[in-house]
């Protein structure tokens, strides 16, 4: 069993200046709420959030969002597989494509 939170919600265009903080704020809450159930429970944690000097969401939003600004583009889910399949590799899970 595996838990995962999403990337930096705050780090999408989709959301005025201000509130793209909040969010922020908000996921990096979330993220320590879904790592601290994730080792209570003995399940791995998949972490999604990348700080924005390197999160690639930042750097190439128009290739790795989608038209809306909100969700992954095909490469954005690229880049979460590949973080998914890296950690559950860690994990000694391998993951078939």
């Amino acid at each position: 069993t595996a838990l995962m939170t999403s990337g930096n919600i705050g780090a999408s265009r989709m959301f005025p200046l201000p509130i793209r903080a909040i969010y922020a704020r908000r996921t990096l809450r979330f993220r320590e709420k879904f790592r601290a159930l994730a080792e209570e429970r003995y399940v791995i944690y998949v972490d999604l959030f990348e700080p924005k000097e390197s999160d690639p969401f930042v750097l190439e939003p128009d290739r790795y969002y989608a038209a809306d600004f909100f969700h992954p583009s095909d490469d954005g889910y690229g880049v979460w597989f590949a973080r998914i399949k890296k950690t559950f590799i860690h994990h000694g899970i391998q993951i078939k494509q």
